[in-house]
């Protein structure tokens, strides 16, 4: 009961951007579906763990919010960031998608590296749909260096992320940016 109960904390401190309050969360597989409330607004983010080819944990987290888009985030614990940094590819199956990743944090400490993957909607979602259908993935780093991603459950994850998006644009809706901005998030 205890390793069920730490492996559940350990999952949803994956999902939990820094400073954000989590709503709900959904694990399926390897990988854990969240909503949260935090400085950019109600967010949606879906990650999953693993160890890079030196053995070193890593985290792999997609974050889709309305006023950023949907950004990558990829953290390699005991390695600096400044290596990560620049063009790098998501091959999803069979396609392929670029992402620019620089440091999180201005001063060098980041551990992790954000990239945003795509802008609008239309290649959002498309984003997400070849994740969802994907049997294989890999994250091709600007070093050259090659993680193989496990794709088990991310159908079911990214059920989970669109019905976390379909939530944010019903409280989009319901509230006026005046509104949004003078009270605190609202529980869904």
């Amino acid at each position: 009961m205890r390793r069920l109960l730490l492996a559940a904390a350990a999952a949803l401190a994956i999902t939990t951007p820094a400073g954000a309050e989590t709503i709900w969360s959904k694990p399926t597989g390897r990988w854990v579906a969240s909503l949260s409330i935090g400085d950019v607004g109600p967010m949606c983010t879906m990650g999953t763990q693993g160890r890079n080819t030196d053995g070193n944990p890593v985290e792999l987290l997609f974050t889709a919010a309305p006023r950023i888009g949907v950004v990558v985030t990829f953290v390699v614990y005991g390695r600096s960031a400044a290596n990560l940094t620049g063009l790098a590819v998501m091959v999803i199956g069979s396609k392929t998608h670029t992402v620019q990743f620089k440091e999180i944090e201005p001063d060098g400490s980041s551990r992790g590296t954000g990239g945003l993957v795509k802008r609008d909607d239309a290649s959002a979602i498309d984003f997400l749909r070849d994740f969802a259908n994907a049997t294989a993935g890999r994250l091709i780093l600007p070093s050259g260096e090659v993680l193989n991603v496990n794709m088990t459950g991310t159908k079911a994850a990214t059920v989970n992320m669109l019905e976390c998006v379909g939530v944010v644009e019903q409280m989009k809706r319901q509230n006026t940016p005046a509104e949004v901005s003078s009270r605190p998030g609202r529980r869904v």
